[in-house]
């Protein structure tokens, strides 16, 4: 009996933590938060930051629900797997199209950073082939170092690059 009391308690924690975790990223994801938004939001965050107890949230007899929660563990873990930082692309803007990384900083790149003496365009745009190489994509230019004040990645597209905003500073 004790057993099965604990297992079910495991269960329905696992799943009151996804839960939270789900609603935080879900809601990262809106262009506007509205104040309910960001109660929840802040309600999950300190409960995932073990700051407020975990609450009883998911009916573990809605099969539904646990499936969307099961996909998003499962995304998740996908992501943890890669052993690097990728961009939750959904959540980023495309902003355009370009040929090659050297086009995209110079389009999106502050071009007084970028043109400093001592080689530092050519430096730069190496290091950014570099990573592009190794992850598939890259970040070309920090919300500081980029002209729109948002960071700025590219990623492959069906023709040269697709560029693409994070949408917070």
């Amino acid at each position: 009996m004790i057993n099965t009391a604990k297992e079910f308690h495991d269960r329905q924690s696992h799943y009151d933590r996804l839960h939270h975790q789900k609603r935080m990223r879900d809601l990262s994801r809106r262009d506007q938060l509205d104040d309910a938004d960001l109660r929840l939001m802040e309600d999950s965050r300190r409960i995932l930051n073990a700051e407020a107890p975990l609450t009883r949230c998911v009916d573990l007899a809605d099969a539904a629900y646990l499936a969307q929660l099961d996909a998003f563990e499962t995304e998740q873990a996908a992501r943890k797997s890669r052993g690097l930082y990728e961009p939750d692309w959904e959540t980023y803007t495309h902003i355009g199209q370009v040929a090659d990384i050297a086009q995209a900083m110079d389009r999106f790149y502050k071009s007084d950073r970028l043109n400093r003496p001592a080689g530092t365009r050519e430096r730069l745009i190496a290091s950014n082939e570099e990573e592009f190489a190794r992850k598939g994509f890259a970040c070309i230019a920090s919300y500081h170092d980029s002209v729109v004040g948002r960071s700025i990645f590219v990623r492959p597209a069906v023709v040269g690059l697709a560029v693409y905003s994070s949408n917070r500073a």
